[in-house]
């Protein structure tokens, strides 16, 4: 899978759009005059082409990863606690027996941010993580 990288996803474009450009001609040509090796490479490009588009779209974030959000209240109590997740983040919160999350505000984007109360109490705030 293609990283984050804006010039290797341009490129990946700009390929697709001339296998697409490619599909067009192979199909005049097929239906000018038809041929086994024409239909063959006409679906050949058609599949470059979807492999290409594919490729291009998995090197975006929001496409990459998937985003977890877990509460894990064993005993405890996680009350008024607001997730915002996004692009693959990973939001974790385990309380225990004794344990308190209150009225804690997390916006993750892309990150991972793991927060637990096993016998103290974590009350009030905001994380923002990217």
């Amino acid at each position: 899978m293609m990283r984050n990288w804006p010039l290797a996803r341009s490129i990946t474009a700009a390929i697709g759009a001339v296998a697409a450009a490619a599909v067009g001609v192979v199909t005049n040509l097929v239906t000018a005059s038809w041929s086994w090796v024409l239909a063959v490479a006409l679906v050949g490009l058609v599949l470059a082409g979807a492999v290409l588009a594919a490729l291009s779209a998995g090197g975006t974030n929001s496409v990459a990863g998937r985003t977890v959000v877990t509460q894990d209240a064993r005993g405890g109590a996680i009350v008024g606690s607001v997730v915002e997740a996004a692009d693959g983040a990973t939001v974790a919160e385990r309380v225990g027996r004794r344990g308190e999350i209150q009225d804690v505000h997390t916006t993750a984007k892309n990150a991972e941010v793991r927060r637990a109360a096993r016998k103290g109490k974590i009350r009030g705030g905001k994380i923002s993580a990217e």
